[in-house]
């Protein structure tokens, strides 16, 4: 049944998929909640460039969509409803309109993307009259209920840059496509910069404290983490182990020194003696054995937490070297534009 399932789901999705690919699209202004005009066209521009770039579909120019509205009388972001997405794509002569809604809160970023289906959204309707005794023929666009073909909402907290990276990533998934190498290693290189911009060294310390390789673990450093980890886990599994042979001993050597004490058979008492002895021997080594792993463990205790006050996040040396990406507005183009900043030092 689970099988089936999937199949079915599997095949839905490939029938989504083919009836977006290769498809004429309009992608209209998205609605900023927490952004500015600017800044919302700007990341709508971004996406836009991002779907050109998969070459699955058949963009309408951006110029062509924002001078039909002009003349429509009509406003892109305020396009939402089954009646504005029906004249759109009517007047566009598009299949598909796709919407969306771009929110910000402090560094927190989303974006709902919604595709229809607008190829016979608004279909021509013979209607005839009437007038004078006559009959008159009249045509008018019927318009119908649509929906959302398809829907595609991503979340992403951080800063501009990776939202922007993480929208040119939604664009390829959007439209089924293997996304680029470039794009999923720059998402993990600004993943790294963040950690490097909320790292904290105490933090750090006392993670690695508590738990030995815990606080590398918190610094990127994952390899060091388990090392640590493992160390210590073996080192103590070991000392466990040399406990339990001296409490053994331990029992044993008390046992015997009973026998022993209590035996009146010369042979007894001295088969007692020997057991006796013997007993002690392994529990001195034993407590030897134990003493010397559990200052090992406390040593390499140690110098976890010493490692973990030096050891610098994965990725600290990339990111004075990173870009920094932002929104701004050129006031003499009069237009937004995408800001690049390097660190020159």
């Amino acid at each position: 049944m689970l099988n089936r399932f999937i199949y079915i789901f599997l095949i839905t999705l490939s029938f989504v998929g083919a009836q977006i690919n290769g498809k004429s699209i309009a992608l209209l202004n998205f609605k900023g909640v927490g952004l500015n005009t600017a800044e919302t066209v700007a990341l709508t521009n971004v996406f836009n460039g991002a779907l050109t770039k998969t070459k699955a579909i058949s963009l309408l120019d951006r110029k062509i969509i924002k001078q039909t509205f002009s003349e429509q009388s009509m406003v892109q972001v305020e396009c939402n409803t089954s009646e504005c997405i029906s004249k759109a794509g009517a007047s566009l002569s598009v299949d598909l309109i796709m919407t969306g809604i771009v929110q910000k809160k402090n560094d927190f970023f989303s974006l709902e993307v919604n595709i229809y289906e607008v190829s016979n959204a608004m279909k021509p309707m013979i209607v005839t009259s009437l007038v004078d005794g006559k009959v008159v023929v009249r045509k008018r666009l019927k318009e119908s209920k649509i929906s959302p073909l398809k829907t595609k909402k991503i979340n992403y907290s951080g800063n501009t840059d990776g939202f922007i990276n993480t929208i040119e990533i939604m664009a390829w998934e959007l439209m089924e496509l293997k996304v680029p190498d470039e794009k999923i290693q720059k998402r993990y290189e600004i993943s790294q910069v963040i950690i490097n911009q909320n790292y904290d060294r105490n933090a750090t310390i006392i993670r690695s404290v508590f738990v030995p390789g815990l606080g590398q673990m918190y610094s990127g450093q994952k390899k060091w983490g388990w090392l640590w980890l493992s160390t210590e886990t073996l080192l103590s599994a070991l000392a466990y182990s040399q406990y339990r042979s001296y409490a053994s001993s331990l029992d044993n050597y008390r046992k015997f020194q009973n026998e022993y004490g209590l035996s009146i058979d010369p042979q007894a008492i001295e088969l007692f003696r020997l057991k006796a002895q013997k007993s002690r021997k392994e529990m001195i080594d034993s407590d030897g054995q134990m003493t010397a792993t559990l200052y090992a463990l406390g040593g390499i205790w140690m110098a976890n937490i010493f490692h973990a006050s030096i050891i610098r996040p994965k990725g600290a040396d990339k990111m004075k070297k990173k870009n920094s990406v932002d929104i701004i507005y050129n006031n003499i183009m009069m237009q937004p534009q995408l800001s690049f900043s390097v660190n020159l030092d």
